[in-house]
């Protein structure tokens, strides 16, 4: 009775009550619970092309950091830890050259390999994923719209189109033929670094802020926490998704021992070290671990557990290897140190 009496004598304000509850059930209906499905379905899209974008940045750096053609660099830790420097990026540039043209000089030119057709694929599979994200706008937070304008922003500073990367430098003047003094692209070292402080940034999006977590996200995650030193959150993640990315398990185990070893427990680590080798992951083949056990390489104690379980040959095939790679690295830091003081008065904006 008292909710009549309210309605009869509420002229006004029992009809606007009804209006906006109608309103209501209305917006709910036809609009949030559309809008929130297209986001549940669209907004996995916009993730995982923010993660290719990330993957084509971190091929852009190993490729600029590389020693040598078709060979990954030396680097890879330094660019996921976030650890990569602009002296890095500068001394990586100085045996990188746009294309054939600038293989002018023969007393270089065996230091020097061509990386700008490879530059400007990456950079146009970069802005063709920006523009689809940038399509999905409404899916689209403000701060990864600007984050990623910017990043196109630095992929594009540069001229790098088919038709430049092609070009011949030489100028002709009557009988003279005219070259740049320098035919690296060291000139882009404030640009790569400052591509690289947003990579970074991505980096932080992707691994850790958006929701779509695959075998890709966990890994690359596990190697930035390693690579940072938050060890207790690399063995979290590993003992967390362990059953989702099963395949992965000798990869698990190798960051495992080395956070164990990182974080000072010898003990356990010389007990995962044997528990794990009796095991010989990647069927056998320690070589394939070098990148693990690396640093252990003059080690005599973890010499010794592996030939509880390696014969002296496979020992020896790993140390040479990884005794290869140390000097591989110290002679292109070697050789890029001195094409920087061979170039006079080298250039960088």
């Amino acid at each position: 009775m008292k909710l009549e009496a309210w309605a009869a004598n509420s002229i006004f304000i029992y009809p606007i009550t009804l209006s906006c509850i109608a309103a209501l059930v209305f917006w709910v209906t036809f609009s949030y619970i559309p809008s929130l499905r297209r986001k549940i379905k669209i907004r996995p899209i916009v993730e995982t092309d923010q993660l290719r974008i990330y993957e084509n940045l971190f091929t852009l750096f190993d490729l600029i950091m590389r020693h040598k053609d078709r060979s990954p660099s030396f680097y890879q830790e330094r660019i996921r830890s976030g650890s990569l420097n602009f002296d890095d990026i500068l001394l990586g540039l100085q045996n990188k050259v746009l294309n054939k043209h600038y293989l002018y000089n023969d007393q270089v030119n065996m230091h020097l390999f061509v990386v700008g057709e490879s530059i400007f694929k990456i950079s146009e599979k970069i802005e063709q994923l920006i523009d689809k994200i940038i399509n999905y706008s409404p899916y689209v937070t403000a701060k990864e719209i600007i984050l990623l304008e910017n990043i196109r922003t630095e992929i594009a500073r540069y001229d790098f189109d088919k038709e430049a990367i092609e070009k011949d430098p030489a100028t002709i003047m009557g009988e003279d033929i005219l070259r740049p003094i320098i035919p690296v692209i060291s000139y882009r070292a404030k640009n790569f670094y400052a591509l690289y402080s947003l990579f970074i940034e991505l980096q932080t999006t992707v691994l850790f802020s958006n929701s779509t977590v695959n075998r890709e996200v966990i890994l690359y995650r596990l190697q930035y926490l390693y690579h940072n030193h938050k060890l207790n959150k690399c063995k979290k993640l590993i003992r967390d998704q362990r059953s989702n990315i099963s395949a992965d398990e000798n990869l698990l185990n190798g960051y495992l021992i080395l956070c164990e070893y990182d974080a000072g427990n010898i003990s356990g680590f010389i007990a995962l070290m044997r528990s794990i080798h009796k095991k010989r992951p990647y069927n056998g083949r320690l070589v394939a671990q070098r990148n693990f056990y690396a640093r252990f390489v003059d080690c005599p104690q973890v010499r010794e557990i592996l030939s509880e379980y390696y014969s002296n040959g496979e020992i020896d095939l790993f140390e040479s290897n990884v005794r290869k790679e140390i000097s591989e690295k110290n002679t292109f830091i070697e050789t890029n140190e001195r094409l920087m003081k061979y170039y006079p008065n080298s250039a960088v904006s």
